[in-house]
């Protein structure tokens, strides 16, 4: 079977969630025996200005890397541009033709446009999109307002302006960023490569204010008509697997049919690698640990002021991942002065056991309507017990009592008392692990993915014959 998927970019030279899925599946693909190709927004090409792709291959996998996307990721006010732009359109339809798969799967919008559903179905292809993230409906994919909080009302496309049009960095600022994180080819870019992410920030920092007073309403109608667009272009797709039944219903709150809607799980490289912890003793200090990017919607500043309150002689907090935001981790590390909490820096694929080996009970402090947490499928995967917020996808496999404890999001006083639970009587860390089941939804994960797409193909083939028969 010939595959297309389009999401991204990729890895290594771009990390997420969503590509690291994304490039898991489309490897087990390959092994399984199909032809598999990658269409994917990706670097920037300073000496042309043009969108244009570039052709080149990884493990097996044929890459359609589509350099100067017109969509920057990170820059924002362009709802309209996100819809569709022919550009990008006219070079997708370039990679149809060449490939011409049995089956296109989309995993993410991002540097792309959303038209490209359209695209592929006005030509007869058969599309699953799968949906890892809330980008179709929110410009910063997280449904965050600007105040932090859970955004449910878009208020007509007002309040994505005053999100979004306020918090756009300038493109010259952007650019910067982008080639020093995702080229890496320029030796202009490699030499200021440590200092792009302040020089990013200062340039920022010179943008013009916006108000609502200052902006037309015909650009909240634009924010507005995104929504819509995209919740058009899904319903086009012949199936659509939602990350978990909260995504699921997120989508299906604003406005998407759920019956083409299927909860599908999704996979990472890592939960092929952990190897589970042995049960045993625990005796103080007990080991909390949280692994992932260190981000505001991820909740680590909750987590740094929950633990903050316990003993510090039973309890010690270990922090693995990359800071995104030196703004935000400079606030960080001024609230862990003179406390048990280590930041330990990134970690790689390699080294995951290493890390999950110093961790006696998980932590995922999400703030954000989380679509998955792979992290919490990866501490399961290791016998490790998790303290969750009860949130986003979380509760689909985080069982309260039973393998692990869930709290309320953005309560640091629920949080303190649920690590508490642990200290007072660390036995229960091995009464824990002892009820944690083996994750089994990803053995022979890309057979279940084929199953779907034999079902899009079977109905389309009894179509064809019932209206032959007419």
């Amino acid at each position: 079977m010939k595959i297309l998927h389009v999401g991204w970019w990729i890895t290594p030279y771009r990390y997420g969630g969503a590509i690291n899925a994304a490039l898991t599946l489309m490897e087990q693909q390959v092994e399984d025996g199909d032809e598999v190709y990658y269409f994917c927004g990706g670097s920037y090409n300073i000496l042309k200005r043009s969108p244009y792709i570039r052709k080149w291959g990884k493990h097996n996998i044929t890459i359609y890397e589509l350099v100067n996307s017109p969509n920057l990721v990170g820059q924002y006010g362009k709802p309209l541009q996100e819809c569709h732009h022919y550009q990008i359109e006219r070079q997708f339809i370039k990679v149809l033709s060449e490939v011409n798969p049995d089956v296109i799967q989309f995993h993410e919008f991002e540097s792309l446009c959303g038209s490209l559903i359209g695209v592929a179905k006005s030509l007869n292809y058969p599309v699953v999109v799968f949906l890892r993230n809330y980008w179709p409906l929110c410009p910063q994919r997280d449904l965050l307002d600007s105040s932090g909080k859970i955004c449910d009302d878009f208020n007509h496309g007002w309040k994505c302006i005053d999100c979004k049009v306020r918090s756009s960095s300038p493109k010259l600022g952007w650019m910067l960023l982008a080639l020093a994180r995702e080229t890496k080819t320029w030796p202009l870019v490699e030499l200021f490569l440590s200092h792009a992410k302040s020089i990013y920030e200062k340039l920022s920092s010179f943008r013009r204010p916006s108000t609502q007073d200052n902006i037309s309403s015909s650009k909240a109608k634009e924010f507005l008509y995104r929504r819509v667009f995209f919740l058009t272009m899904l319903e086009k797709a012949d199936r659509i697997l939602a990350i978990s039944s909260r995504t699921a219903e997120i989508y299906q709150s604003f406005g998407l049919s759920g019956a083409k809607v299927t909860v599908f799980p999704s996979v990472s490289k890592a939960l092929y690698l952990i190897k589970p912890k042995k049960i045993g003793a625990w005796q103080p200090p007990i080991t909390f640990g949280y692994i992932g990017g260190i981000n505001y919607h991820k909740g680590v500043h909750i987590l740094i002021e929950a633990f903050k309150g316990l003993p510090q002689d039973k309890a010690r907090l270990l922090i693995f991942g990359k800071a995104s935001n030196h703004s935000y981790m400079s606030l960080l590390r001024q609230k862990v002065w003179n406390s048990s909490i280590e930041f330990r820096g990134p970690y790689g694929l390699r080294d995951i056991n290493k890390v999950l080996k110093e961790i006696d009970v998980g932590v995922v402090p999400s703030i954000w309507e989380e679509a998955l947490g792979l992290v919490v499928l990866e501490f399961l995967r290791a016998r490790i017990p998790v303290i969750a917020s009860n949130i986003g996808g979380i509760p689909d496999y985080v069982h309260h009592r039973k393998d692990g404890l869930l709290v309320k999001p953005d309560n640091s006083s629920d949080l303190k008392e649920k690590m508490l639970y642990f200290i007072d009587r660390p036995e229960r860390i091995t009464s824990f692990q002892s009820r944690i089941k083996p994750l089994k939804f990803f053995d022979n994960y890309s057979n279940h993915m084929k199953k779907i797409y034999d079902l899009i193909l079977l109905d389309r083939e009894t179509s064809r014959c019932l209206n032959r028969k007419k």
